[in-house]
């Protein structure tokens, strides 16, 4: 058997054969409006569950660009809960994601997670056609390696139900009932409740407000997941204006001399790698502003 640590090197655990256990019971939930989609995955169990891998496949024609939120609550790598995230999303080309959970607590390692409603993974798609998607779900891993596994090392994998066609119910996006800009779906994958987070709130602490991560796509949890736009002199006096995009996103960057009125020096930037916008005024002096939203239908 290979080590826990090979498992989060390989991303699956090498297991032996198969053995009895109750069924692992996998179903879905989602919302929508008329420009994302909201999944969540979950799965019911009986037994501790150690690890967890599951591939979703989706049809590009409906959805595009799936961004992953670790719920970090149940699935961990650390001394200490939520320390560090052992919880692994890989795209796989434009029509699968292949996410990996593991719990391992150095504290506590025989304890696992079990239960109902045991949120895997929260997947946000932006919509392209007025198609609701159906989704197709599979074990993460190849032939000989277990996704499903109990902290004794037993391996679920041949009685986990809810495998090919996901049952996922679909819904309207709820309004977001707090009025507080973070849809509730959103709130609810991200802590669990709808009290954490609100329009002024700054979880993690890096000077990012909560609603602002949600609309620019970052992780409210993780103080180095943020939106941050960067501005370096050129000799010629010219300036050159950096940031990383998040899928899902579109960015538009402004320029004001008086830090009054504000243009548009860029518009409806999508990039999900290292953007750059030039601003070849010389010696003019210019205040800026790196502004994010979601994309309208069609965009």
């Amino acid at each position: 058997m290979k080590s826990f640590i090979a498992f989060l090197c390989s991303g699956l655990a090498l297991v032996g054969t198969a053995t009895a256990r109750p069924a692992v019971i996998v179903s879905g939930k989602a919302y929508f409006d008329k420009n994302r989609l909201v999944l969540n995955v979950f799965a019911d169990s009986a037994v501790q569950l150690r690890t967890f891998g599951i591939l979703l496949s989706y049809s590009p024609s409906d959805v595009v660009e799936p961004t992953v939120l670790a719920n970090d609550a149940l699935w961990f790598f650390s001394a200490k809960v939520g320390q560090r995230s052992a919880y692994s999303p890989t795209q796989l080309g434009r029509s699968a994601v292949r996410v990996v959970g593991a719990r391992f607590q150095g504290d506590d390692r025989s304890h696992g997670v079990s239960g109902q409603d045991l949120l895997l993974a929260t997947v946000t798609f932006m919509r392209v056609s007025a198609n609701l998607p159906s989704f197709e779900l599979a074990l993460a891993g190849p032939k000989g390696y277990a996704s499903f596994v109990t902290v004794e090392g037993g391996n679920l994998d041949d009685s986990v139900d809810g495998l090919g066609p996901l049952a996922a119910s679909m819904e309207a996006l709820p309004e977001d009932s707090d009025r507080d800009g973070i849809p509730d779906p959103v709130e609810l994958a991200w802590f669990g409740n709808l009290t954490q987070a609100n329009a002024t709130s700054d979880t993690d602490g890096d000077g990012v407000k909560d609603l602002d991560e949600w609309l620019g796509g970052t992780n409210p949890k993780d103080p180095r997941s943020a939106t941050r736009l960067q501005l370096t002199l050129l000799p010629n006096g010219s300036r050159v204006l950096m940031w990383s995009g998040q899928n899902g996103r579109v960015y538009d960057v402004l320029k004001s001399a008086d830090m009054k009125t504000f243009v548009p020096l860029a518009e409806g930037r999508t990039g999900t790698i290292s953007e750059t916008v030039f601003d070849t005024v010389q010696s003019q002096r210019g205040f800026y502003q790196l502004r994010t939203h979601l994309p309208t239908a069609g965009h």
